[in-house]
């Protein structure tokens, strides 16, 4: 059984890289970056992952994690109408995004490919992974509401995170802009993507 000192250890490092790589990228980020901001020994960290590698794909794990653990919470929900249902998903996904931004930018940096040409296959699967998970999520939360004759989960879950993503990145910036008032906030953005994209999948 690990020790708590060694679980806490291990926890404040997963932390500390989620930040570093989110902030810098795989390339830039150095083991002796992370080891400072986790307060810990470079000798630690390599106690705890072994490599830089290990350690990155950890750390994208605990954020996959985090996402399917959030989204998990729509299932518990006692709503039934999938309108609503996908509603409450798509604020928990921004919730999501606002609480723990280090790990979506992370994603993005992977995404846009920080890691080189030539990155590891392990990569693309976790992706593969976690977006059945989400897809399987919608599927529980249609079977939930009722027969949905035109529905498609995997749309319904491309839609859901393209849009979000992208209130992530540009929504701040964009609130502003009277031509978009459903970008003030969260709450509204929610309800415009529940109103026009997805609910146009689900009538």
């Amino acid at each position: 059984m690990a020790r708590p000192h060694n679980i806490e250890t291990k926890l404040a490092i997963l932390s500390a890289a989620t930040s570093v790589f989110a902030e810098q990228g795989y390339n830039a980020a150095s083991i002796s970056k992370i080891a400072t901001v986790a307060s810990v020994s470079k000798a630690s960290v390599f106690h705890h992952f072994e490599t830089k590698e290990n350690l990155y794909l950890e750390v994208l794990l605990q954020t996959f994690r985090l996402i399917a653990n959030a989204w998990g919470k729509s299932i518990e929900s006692g709503e039934v109408e999938l309108v609503h249902s996908l509603n409450e998903l798509t604020m928990d996904t921004l919730d999501f995004q606002q609480e723990h931004s280090d790990s979506l930018r992370l994603l993005i940096w992977e995404v846009l490919g920080s890691r080189g040409k030539n990155p590891q296959t392990i990569t693309p699967n976790v992706f593969h992974q976690y977006f059945e998970k989400i897809i399987s999520i919608i599927e529980l939360l249609m079977e939930k509401s009722g027969p949905h004759d035109n529905a498609n989960a995997n749309e319904i879950a491309f839609t859901l995170l393209s849009h979000t993503i992208f209130y992530f990145i540009f929504g701040e910036s964009l609130a502003g802009m009277p031509e978009l008032p459903f970008v003030r906030n969260q709450q509204d953005f929610s309800a415009w993507i529940v109103r026009s994209p997805l609910l146009s999948m689900v009538t």
